[in-house]
C-alpha cells in the first residue's frame, strides 16, 4: 500500500513541482481521510532534503461536492449529474470518452 502512496506523491510532484513549497492550491481526491497522513508522508518524501512545504488539499468527493454544491443537495440526481459532469469537464481530469 506504502507503494501506491509513493507513486501518486510522484505523479503529483511530476505535475506540480513548479508549486513548491505551496502546494495548498492543489486539490487531492481521495477515497477517505484515513489516507491523508499515509499520502502527505509519502509526499514529504518525494519532496525530499527535510524541505517545509505546504501540503495540497485532501478531500473526499463528499466533501468536494459539498464545496461546489449549490445549496440544496437534496436536488434532481440529473441535476447533481449535470453539475459533477461540468466541475470534471473543466478541470480536465477525465478525457471525454470517460466522462
Amino acid at each position: 500500500m506504502t507503494h501506491s502512496f509513493q507513486t501518486a506523491a510522484a505523479a503529483l510532484l511530476a505535475d506540480q513541482r513548479d508549486r513548491l513549497p505551496d502546494l495548498s492550491g492543489v486539490t487531492v481526491l481521495v477515497p477517505h481521510h484515513h489516507v491523508r497522513a499515509p499520502f502527505v508522508a509519502a509526499l514529504r518524501g518525494e519532496v525530499g532534503d527535510g524541505r517545509v512545504f505546504l501540503p495540497p488539499r485532501l478531500l473526499t468527493l463528499p466533501a468536494l461536492a459539498a464545496l461546489h454544491g449549490q445549496g440544496d443537495a437534496s436536488g434532481p440526481d440529473n441535476r447533481r449529474l449535470v453539475d459533477l459532469y461540468g466541475f470534471l469537464a473543466g478541470i480536465e481530469w477525465l478525457d471525454e470518452a470517460a466522462l
